[in-house]
């Protein structure tokens, strides 16, 4: 039922309003000329509650339109971002798939010889499969392009500087790194000679050498050769002096010959 003020009374006088049996608003009619009293102050709150009513929807409406907003941005912005991760992904592949390649181009290349690049040597036959191998090999046996690393301790120069330091460490006892045995008071200026005195003097860490011929067994592998040489004559090497006919197996034996008889 809504009530509508008919004419300018002021707060508290009474109007004539046009009454609807059905509900609605008199617009006229056959009905018109029914009316009804209703106090002022009904009238005006009435109004304000119509108002009121009438405000809360707009509101409503409102406050609805910004959540749809924000649904259709927040959506949007997930998609860019979806876009955007799933262009950083292709780029990450596509950069890891490259460095593959790469990788399985120099592993071809290194342990297959496919596709290789050989760098020849203009004084020999040599060929290697880097640049750096081919001048450490021209510095190295012919001498072209030679760094030349010298010893400030004495007239001693190499063509590396890993053996410079190994020769100031070793005749020099400069920047030595002494490796000492955790079994007894030996030390050493190489890490292999301290595994070498372990494995000889404390059993550690042995590979021992086997006798294919024999059960003959050895922590060296220059000794199983002597043994093999000497007993089953496997690969031996003859010595043979240069005065007579006799010939031996080890360069000691020769020796003793040559100072005894010639």
């Amino acid at each position: 039922m809504i009530f509508e003020r008919s004419g300018g009374e002021e707060e508290g006088e009474e109007a004539a309003f046009d009454f609807d049996d059905s509900g609605s608003d008199c617009d006229g009619g056959e009905d018109e000329g029914k009316r009804v009293r209703v106090p002022g102050k009904l009238r005006k709150k009435s109004k304000v509650i119509v108002d009121g009513e009438e405000e809360e929807e707009n509101e409503t409406e409102r406050v609805m339109e910004e959540e749809e907003e924000n649904e259709e941005e927040e959506e949007e912005e997930k998609g860019e971002g979806e876009s955007a991760r799933g262009g950083g992904l292709r780029k990450r592949s596509s950069v890891v798939a490259a460095a593959d390649a790469g990788a399985a181009q120099v592993h071809g290349e290194r342990n297959h010889g496919v596709d290789v690049k050989w760098h020849k040597c203009d004084q020999c036959e040599y060929k290697g499969k880097q640049n750096h191998h081919l001048k450490q090999h021209k510095a190295s046996i012919h001498g072209i392009d030679v760094q030349w690393f010298k010893c400030d301790q004495c007239a001693f120069k190499c063509k590396e500087n890993g053996n410079l330091k190994q020769h100031k460490a070793h005749v020099h006892g400069i920047d030595v790194k002494w490796s000492k045995c955790d079994q007894c008071d030996y030390k050493s200026k190489e890490n292999f000679t301290l595994k070498r005195h372990k494995a000889n003097r404390h059993g550690i860490d042995v590979k021992w050498c086997k006798c294919d011929q024999c059960e003959y067994k050895c922590k060296s592998n220059s000794h199983l050769k002597r043994h093999k040489a000497n007993k089953h004559s496997v690969d031996v090497k003859w010595q043979q002096c240069d005065q007579c006919d006799y010939k031996c197996k080890q360069n000691g034996n020769l020796k003793q010959h040559k100072d005894r008889h010639h």
